[in-house]
């Protein structure tokens, strides 16, 4: 991912960072914290893969909803990896 220029980000007063939205990371993101001489790089580290377990359901009012864990990658790569792995399965 290119570098965002004239993006800041401040501490708040529990030393915390908040970054901004448009990055696309997630709550629980985890981030390996690398220490250099002129400044703090967090790389992101590769969440565990999704393992899919779960399943749609569906509310009175048909309104569908995930009933499982939520995972830590985004909701369209998690369901092309469940998409994948079904079709391997079929092909078996």
């Amino acid at each position: 991912m290119p570098p965002i220029h004239g993006t800041t980000v401040t501490l708040d007063e529990k030393k915390r960072v908040m970054l901004p939205s448009r990055l696309g990371y997630r709550k629980g993101q985890v981030f390996a914290v690398e220490v250099r001489a002129d400044g703090v790089l967090l790389v992101p580290l590769k969440p565990e893969r999704f393992d899919g377990k779960g399943r749609i359901r569906r509310r009175a009012n048909g309104v569908p909803y995930w009933d499982g864990a939520v995972p830590d990658i985004s909701a369209v790569v998690a369901i092309e990896q469940m998409r994948n792995e079904r079709i391997n399965e079929a092909i078996r």
